[in-house]
């Protein structure tokens, strides 16, 4: 076969991909019916067997084929870089060799998305609840739900008690099993906890085996949260917003005031973060009205953070943001942080919010 005729063939393979993930995308935007059908035909189907199969173990398989994977990948690295020095005379080979090379991208992004990605088109847990975001948010709301929030923390801390992961996964699967008719979720802890803990990570979902997983170095406080954060995700809830959102209403749903109280508390970083932002005096007075317990469980955050500081928090957050963008995310890492805002109209709506003098809290 003749080197143009070869060149031609390899770009027409290498085109029939991204053009299919072109037309997913496409059909996943612009038809609603599409994802349902995703989500009830592929998605929920293929979780529940990898719940089962994978379930069956106490570690995470999805841990040891990263592992594998990375292995794997400084081998094919290596033999590629290997290949480039042995084509440098011969252009051609070379073209090929980086030719496959983009076509095993767009071949593993493909199945991601397969595997997971269709869920990221899937209505907002908002729009669901049809959460209303015509209303403008004030000062003063995010003023009210900072109180509200310190007055429930301080409510809860009387009779929070850690808990193990054992029983904090227990507690979240019959909560998901209830409310979301999802009896398979499971959250392990992670292999990589020490790595997690530099990267500032707290817990993951694995797109290929459906596991979740959580940093062993995550205090007892926060674990609730990140538990229920985590098995949001196995149930198919994708964006990071919306995963933050279910957290928080189905630990207030638990019997368990240990949930409750790491609902309130891990909403109130972010609430707080932004209140301190746009008026730091009031934050600074909010802030006073902490019990004792919140207070030392803050610097015990703030303790964690300064062990594990690293650039590599750095590189791994701008991974991210870059994958959750691709992911029909487009504020990419940020999103995280709007579950301030979507708690706050979810109290609004539940009535929680109108009791609050809001000229009164802004002047104390």
């Amino acid at each position: 076969m003749s080197s143009s005729a070869s060149i031609k063939r390899q770009l027409i393979y290498a085109s029939i991909t991204p053009l299919l993930i072109l037309l997913l995308h496409l059909l996943f935007s612009y038809s609603s019916s599409t994802v349902t059908a995703y989500r009830q035909y592929i998605f929920l189907p293929l979780q529940q067997l990898r719940g089962r199969v994978f379930g069956l173990f106490p570690y995470s398989v999805g841990d040891i084929f990263y592992i594998v994977i990375t292995i794997a990948l400084l081998i094919a690295l290596c033999r590629f870089m290997v290949g480039c020095f042995s084509f440098r005379r011969n252009k051609l080979l070379l073209f090929i060799a980086l030719l496959r090379s983009v076509q095993l991208l767009f071949k593993v992004y493909l199945l991601l998305f397969i595997l997971w990605g269709g869920n990221y088109f899937q209505e907002s847990i908002s729009d669901h609840l049809q959460l209303d975001k015509e209303v403008q948010i004030t000062t003063k709301d995010l003023v009210a739900f900072d109180s509200l929030l310190i007055g429930r923390l301080n409510y809860c801390a009387t009779n929070y008690k850690n808990l193990s992961m054992v029983e904090i996964n227990e507690e979240a699967a019959q909560g998901y099993a209830a409310t979301a008719a999802f009896p398979r979720a499971k959250v392990k802890p992670s292999l990589f906890g020490n790595m997690m803990a530099y990267m500032g990570v707290e817990g993951y979902f694995n797109p290929i085996t459906g596991e979740a997983q959580i940093n062993a170095h995550t205090p007892a406080f926060m674990q609730p949260f990140v538990i229920a954060h985590e098995m949001a995700h196995q149930t198919g809830v994708a964006a990071e917003d919306d995963a933050n959102l279910m957290a928080y209403i189905q630990c207030l749903q638990s019997a368990d005031v240990s949930f409750h109280y790491s609902a309130y508390l891990n909403i109130w970083l972010y609430a707080h973060r932004t209140v301190r932002r746009v008026d730091s005096t009031v934050a600074k007075r909010l802030r006073a009205q902490l019990n004792q317990l919140t207070i030392n469980h803050i610097d015990i955050l703030r303790q964690l953070r300064r062990k594990y500081d690293s650039r590599m928090g750095d590189y791994s957050s701008n991974i991210y943001d870059a994958y959750l963008k691709l992911g029909n995310q487009k504020q990419g890492v940020e999103s995280y942080k709007n579950v301030a805002f979507s708690a706050l109209a979810w109290e609004r709506k539940c009535g929680r919010l109108q009791h609050i003098d809001f000229d009164t809290l802004s002047k104390k």
